[in-house]
């Protein structure tokens, strides 16, 4: 679990050195393992190790993907990192998905190149390819899901900040820590977005904190209508398991806040002046 934890924090610090100074990635690399959903939750209390090396992978697939204008390299190492992601934990890999081909699809019409999207398919293809061993057993098993126990575990049943959850009668204690996970994680991740916004870095920032705000609805009951449109997203289980997704977001904001901040400061004329 601890090496998981610095390895993670290590994936951080290489995606974020790519946006900013070596400060502003060490603040998201400690960020992001000391997140209150990925330590105090996914390491502290339950140990889960899939989940734990979920965050791993997911700066890596983001680091790869904004290297996918410059050749092959980057689209065989974000095959790898998404096939990795895949066999670590298939819930968040069905959270972090539609984020990452968002985020190819925000690069190729960012540079105008249709070889990135290009590049992304034959990704998804050859690490369809590397997790086949995994996924076709899985699909192929998905009767053995109990049923009755079902209504247990869909996400509409479970989401935060709502007394009626079933998960909440069976271990209160346990739902109370995620409850003050959650709410430190929301509080910081919106306070990032705020900040962001004073300073003007919007524009700059955009994906991460429509990713902030997204998940963060996702958490709530008035996203039930999104969580009972498609059948799949039942195997999320729990909406809040998008808090990994809303952690790695709000490291990356709060690094380049650091940076930006300092810009601001620099440049700030002097009482003098």
């Amino acid at each position: 679990s601890w090496a998981m934890l610095l390895a993670s924090g290590l994936a951080m610090y290489t995606y974020a050195s790519t946006k900013f100074s070596n400060s502003g990635a060490l603040l998201s690399a400690v960020l992001y393992m000391a997140g209150p959903y990925h330590f105090l939750l996914v390491v502290w209390t339950r140990n889960a190790i899939g989940e734990q090396a979920a965050y791993i992978f997911m700066p890596l697939a983001l680091l790869c993907a904004d290297r996918l204008d410059r050749g092959n390299k980057a689209l065989i190492a974000l095959a790898l990192s998404y096939a990795a992601l895949v066999h670590s934990h298939l819930a968040t890999t069905l959270l972090f998905t539609p984020v990452l081909v968002a985020y190819c699809l925000a690069k190729a019409w960012r540079l105008s190149e249709a070889a990135v999207i290009y590049r992304a398919a034959a990704a998804a293809i050859l690490s369809a390819l590397l997790s086949a061993a995994y996924l076709v057993p899985v699909l192929t098993m998905m009767d053995m899901i109990h049923s009755e126990i079902w209504d247990t575990f869909k996400p509409s049943l479970n989401f935060l900040f709502v007394d009626a959850s079933n998960l909440s009668n069976l271990v209160p204690e346990y739902y109370a820590i995620i409850h003050v996970a959650a709410s430190l994680t929301l509080v910081a991740a919106l306070a990032a977005v705020a900040t962001v916004v004073k300073i003007g870095a919007v524009r700059k920032q955009l994906p991460f904190i429509l990713i902030i705000c997204v998940f963060a609805a996702l958490n709530l009951e008035l996203s039930a209508i999104i969580w009972n449109l498609i059948s799949v997203f039942d195997r999320v289980q729990f909406p809040w398991r998008a808090l990994s997704l809303i952690e790695l977001a709000a490291a990356v904001l709060i690094g380049s806040l650091l940076v930006n901040s300092a810009c601001l400061l620099y440049t700030s004329p002097s009482p003098r002046d």
